[in-house]
């Protein structure tokens, strides 16, 4: 994109030509070109201003080329850094409005930037969605195979993140359909398909399909000599047999395979994920240096394709397989990279969900409850119809490697068609003008930088205040519901004494009484005295503790069984950390009985003697997250 933003369109020489044709001296024709150039260069760095309104409006008052759309692209990328919402509700229904006056062919080029904003830009699945179906709709119009054929996989990703898994089969359907139909697909452009379907099919459990397609484009590919998507389809047939639980070396072996291609190929973008899928395969057969062999080299690419949501997946299972190690040293480490780069990912629930899930288990090694409950919160207000991490940076990884390749295409072909005018245009008595135009670039360029790196500096504090302020009003919350709980509990307890005094009292006047139906009235008055006070008393408390540990009474239910709601509630107890006597009030019993009772879910529980009754609890609510 940056190659084609250098040369002149042809309407803009042909303009130049005209006016240059009469001049009768050289000198002159050198000031007029370089007065011209000068005045190009300005008219372009004002082409789009820093507000939505007015990059409508400029954008509005001219004509629509294809360089003018990626330098649109780049311009609204920018601006989304600030503001994504106007961009959205703002300028995008404005541009469709626009776009409407183009011709076909400029329309789907506008359409599929319109989808990459989308993605990338807005994180809008839906309004991404959208714009690719119209664009589609526009090829299918177009007679475009090729094009539309890439659209329609990109399509059933984008089904597929939206849980669409209908929607995403019936798109390979139909681009199964053209595949074997169209007569100007070329067995190159086939493969790329073959890969694509293959790793949807594995991604949505038709794994017998899957092979079968992954099989057909490795001979395909393997018959026309053409092995560039060979890695990704070896690594589809790995992650098919990984899933149906095939032999570990037959896995393994598939891995090695999709590496070998990309190393002889010097794929560093497919290595990233052909290292990392190894790495995770290696921690499921125990295999630990191996696994973090694979990991180190997954992380060293990312040095040179920075890609954010991918690596965040990538430290997540970095992280997971420390901790299963026992390294809670370099696991706290990549814990601090995460917060460190986690402003740039606020936004991506998937990659949050990542950070949550390592802090939790980080906070619970340093036993820092009050973090960990924060982190609990936090992940509970994520919604949780996101797919698996790794699986979405994968289908992200595949859309964004296709995206720039054929971006880069697109550019070598642009740049090709305009060399002919660029060595007609730049001729030996220009390089003074031009070196002096590239010094006064550069010298714009790095003013711009600076002060866009002040105003990200000054962004950052400014989120970093107000991540603090949150943290601190969470923190507030927790401590006021714990302080909460614990004087309802204390008034029930006071409560229960009291009924305790009145069933004391019922029993005087019981055995002061000589009338039998007298008797009768009082022992069922104590026994209802008792029941009601204990149920509604109890009811609450737990109604309370599971706000802290949600699940966790369900599932103690589960294993002691629905109707033992002594040894349920004395369970839930101990975890708030009230004592014996406490408890035996609450469930008015004895503090025999309750260690009794405890003693008798120890044994359902199957805790190990050494380690403590609350402790125990804890792990099973551990294992609920």
């Amino acid at each position: 994109m940056n190659n084609s933003d250098q040369h002149q369109s042809p309407r803009r020489l042909a303009v130049f030509q005209s006016s240059s044709k009469d001049l009768s001296a050289p000198s002159k024709w050198i000031v007029s070109l370089l007065f011209l150039a000068l005045f190009s260069l300005k008219v372009q760095a004002q082409e789009f201003p820093d507000t939505y309104q007015a990059t409508y409006k400029a954008l509005d008052d001219s004509t629509m080329s294809f360089n003018r759309m990626v330098r649109l692209e780049k311009h609204l990328f920018k601006l989304a850094e600030q503001d994504k919402d106007s961009l959205k509700e703002y300028f995008l229904p404005r541009y469709e409005e626009y776009i409407q006056k183009l011709e076909p062919e400029q329309q789907e080029a506008v359409l599929e930037s319109m989808l990459i904003i989308c993605y990338q830009a807005i994180g809008d699945l839906a309004l991404a969605s959208k714009y690719l179906k119209e664009r589609i709709e526009l090829l299918e119009g177009m007679k475009d195979d090729k094009k539309m054929t890439v659209a329609l996989s990109q399509l059933m990703f984008l089904q597929l993140d939206q849980d669409e898994s209908e929607e995403a089969i019936a798109t390979s359907v139909r681009l199964r359909e053209i595949i074997q139909k169209s007569t100007s697909l070329e067995d190159a452009d086939k493969v790329f398909l073959y890969r694509q379907l293959g790793a949807l099919y594995q991604q949505i459990g038709q794994y017998e399909l899957g092979l079968e397609i992954c099989r057909k484009g490795i001979n395909l590919s393997q018959k026309i000599e053409e092995d560039s998507r060979l890695p990704g389809l070896y690594e589809s047939i790995a992650l098919i047999h990984e899933a149906i639980n095939s032999p570990p070396d037959s896995v393994a072996n598939y891995h090695r395979q999709a590496i070998k291609v990309a190393e002889e190929k010097n794929e560093s973008f497919t290595l990233r994920t052909l290292y990392r899928n190894m790495a995770r395969h290696q921690v499921t057969v125990g295999q630990a240096d191996s696994a973090r062999y694979y990991f180190k080299k997954t992380f060293e690419l990312y040095t040179d394709h920075p890609y954010l949501f991918g690596w965040v997946a990538d430290q997540r299972s970095y992280a997971d397989f420390l901790l299963g190690e026992g390294d809670q040293a370099e696991a706290e480490r990549v814990y601090r990279n995460l917060i460190r780069r986690s402003k740039d990912f606020k936004d991506h629930e998937v990659s949050l969900k990542h950070l949550i899930g390592v802090g939790m288990q980080i906070m619970a090694l340093r036993g820092d409850l009050d973090s960990f409950r924060i982190y609990n919160f936090k992940k509970d207000s994520i919604a949780l119809n996101q797919r698996e991490g790794d699986k979405m940076a994968i289908r992200e990884e595949l859309l964004v490697e296709y995206e720039v390749k054929e971006k880069e295409a697109q550019n070598q072909i642009l740049a090709a068609e305009n060399e002919s005018f660029r060595i007609g245009l730049f001729a030996t008595a220009l390089l003074l003008v031009l070196l002096i135009i590239l010094i006064y670039t550069r010298s714009q360029k790095r003013k711009t930088e600076r002060a866009l790196h002040e105003k990200e500096q000054k962004l950052m504090a400014s989120k970093l205040r107000e991540t603090a302020l949150e943290q601190e009003r969470s923190e507030l919350h927790n401590r006021q519901l714990k302080s909460e709980l614990q004087e309802r509990v204390k008034q029930l307890t006071e409560h229960q004494v009291l009924n305790a005094e009145l069933k004391q009292i019922i029993n005087d006047l019981n055995a002061n009484l000589t009338n039998p139906e007298n008797k009768k009235l009082t022992r069922q008055m104590k026994n209802l005295v008792g029941r009601k006070a204990a149920e509604s008393a109890l009811e609450e408390i737990a109604s309370k503790i599971d706000e802290f540990y949600p699940g966790l009474k369900e599932s103690l239910e589960e294993r002691l069984g629905k109707k033992k709601e002594a040894e349920i509630y004395m369970s839930l107890l101990y975890l708030m950390d009230y004592t014996t006597e406490d408890i035996a009030k609450l469930l008015q019993k004895t503090e025999k009985a309750v260690r009794s009772i405890r003693y008798r879910v120890r044994k359902k529980l199957e805790m190990p003697e050494e380690l403590e009754f609350k402790d125990g609890i804890q792990n099973l609510s551990r294992e609920l997250k």
